[in-house]
């Protein structure tokens, strides 16, 4: 299953990259085994380019996606 941050459903889901909870997920696939998270710089901002957009890190590993109450 691939969840987005962006999708109406995706909001109701957590997601685990080896069993530690992804904090700023954007997006996340239990089968491919990967998440895409927002990068996070030392004192936990969020991490941007020049243009200002957020900088996106993809990780890989064991995913488990955990459908949380609305």
């Amino acid at each position: 299953m691939r969840i987005k941050a962006t999708d109406p459903e995706g909001i109701n889901y957590n997601a685990y990259l080896d069993e530690e909870l992804v904090e700023f997920c954007i997006e996340a696939d239990d089968e491919g085994g990967w998440v895409r998270e927002a990068e996070l710089s030392e004192d936990g901002f969020a991490v941007t380019d020049d243009d200002g957009n957020v900088k996106i890190t993809k990780k890989y590993g064991e995913v488990r996606l955990e459908k949380v109450d609305a």
